[in-house]
Parts: C-alpha cells; sequence; structure tokens
C-alpha cells in the first residue's frame, strides 16, 4: 500500500510535467503490485482470498487494470486520457479505503458521520 500511495503521489508530479515517459513507467509498476498475481504458492493464494472481503478484490483487480490502461495511453501519448485515468485511479483508491480501510484511515469514518448529518 505503501508503494502504491508513493506511486500515486509521483503520478501527479508527473502529469503536472507533462511526463508521459515516467506516467508509463509508474502506472506499469502499479499494475504489476495486483498481490493475487504474485508468485504466491496455492495455498497462500487461498488463505489470502479467504481473508480479504470480495469487494476489495473486486476493487483492488479494478484500480490495477486503471493502472493497466493508464501506462497504455501514456505509451499512445493521450494525455486527455491520461488525466482521465489518474482520476479515476484516485477514485478507485477513496472508494477502497473508505470502504475497506477505516481504521487506517479514519477520516473516512468523520466524513461519513458528518455527512450523514443534516440540518
Amino acid at each position: 500500500m505503501n508503494a502504491l500511495d508513493a506511486g500515486t503521489k509521483e503520478l501527479l508530479s508527473a502529469y503536472v510535467r507533462g511526463d508521459l515517459k515516467s506516467i508509463s513507467q509508474i502506472a506499469k509498476k502499479m499494475e504489476q503490485s495486483y498481490i493475487l498475481k504474485q508468485s504466491l504458492t496455492k495455498q497462500q493464494k487461498q488463505e489470502l482470498a479467504s481473508i480479504l472481503p470480495e469487494g476489495f478484490r473486486h476493487q483492488d483487480k479494478g484500480f490495477h487494470k486503471r493502472a493497466a490502461m493508464l501506462s497504455h495511453v501514456a505509451d499512445e501519448g493521450h494525455s486527455e486520457l491520461v488525466g482521465f485515468y489518474i482520476s479515476k485511479i484516485t477514485e478507485s483508491c477513496v472508494s477502497c479505503h473508505s470502504q475497506n480501510a477505516k481504521l487506517r484511515f479514519p477520516h473516512f469514518a468523520e466524513l461519513k458521520a458528518h455527512s450523514s448529518h443534516h440540518h
């Protein structure tokens, strides 16, 4: 997770500099970090699958798919789509953290409590 956080920050920095080559490289690393595609034994994959909530696995797979698309559009020089996929990656992070990691990111719990309080 820390590597993805650092990568997301690097993406934004590279984007505002117009550095599509770096964006492609960073996004490719993010795509390849998909945990269920790592060199795990069958038992390790089964244990991991039983621990992680189904929603997380689906969200994580989508995140890494978007990272692959970001790398592709950066390689192709489509700067308008680079911005689109960077925003989709960021949305993926926010969505997953707000649903699956409120203890690690307590501000999401505060935001939910605040948004449910209407006058």
